[in-house]
């Protein structure tokens, strides 16, 4: 399951976010003893496939387009790591006024997005919020870092 954690300032404003795990569809048993998917995979299991890489695709596509606009769109020295333990984007502490907006709108733009794709896709994808007061990014680096190690990538 692809699971979105969306951290956010006291005020509700999005601060960033996290996005781990990949859209498995559920594994079709076989219908006889002798039958397995590779024989007996049903035009609805093909279907569940499509769906759940479709989810992936549409996830990571919204998840490096917002990393892309925020760093090269407006200069923000985003704090951001992409690897095989997911995705993992904060916000500097300090966002100068004049992008600010602009850069909570990007953020909003993705988690809008995502949490529409959640409505229609709910079995493959799951999205929280996560109220933060400080140093989001620097609590959530430490805790990706620690992931990607135990996860041996």
């Amino acid at each position: 399951m692809v699971e979105v954690t969306i951290y956010r300032y006291e005020d509700g404003r999005p601060r960033g976010f996290r996005v781990s795990g990949h859209a498995r569809p559920p594994v079709e048993k076989p219908s006889s003893p002798g039958q397995w998917p590779v024989d007996n995979y049903s035009d609805r299991a093909w279907r569940t496939q499509l769906k759940a890489s479709g989810v992936c695709g549409g996830v990571s596509a919204l998840v490096l387009h917002t990393v892309t606009a925020l760093r090269h769109r407006l200069g923000l020295e985003v704090e951001y790591r992409i690897g095989p333990g997911g995705t993992v984007c904060c916000l500097p502490d300090i966002v100068p006024d004049n992008k600010e907006e602009r850069a909570e709108f990007l953020l909003d733009v993705m988690i809008d997005s995502i949490e529409r794709m959640a409505k229609e896709y709910g079995d493959f994808m799951q999205v929280t919020d996560s109220i933060s007061v400080d140093n989001t990014a620097g609590a959530t680096m430490e805790t990706y870092e620690e992931e990607v190690k135990s996860h041996g990538a």
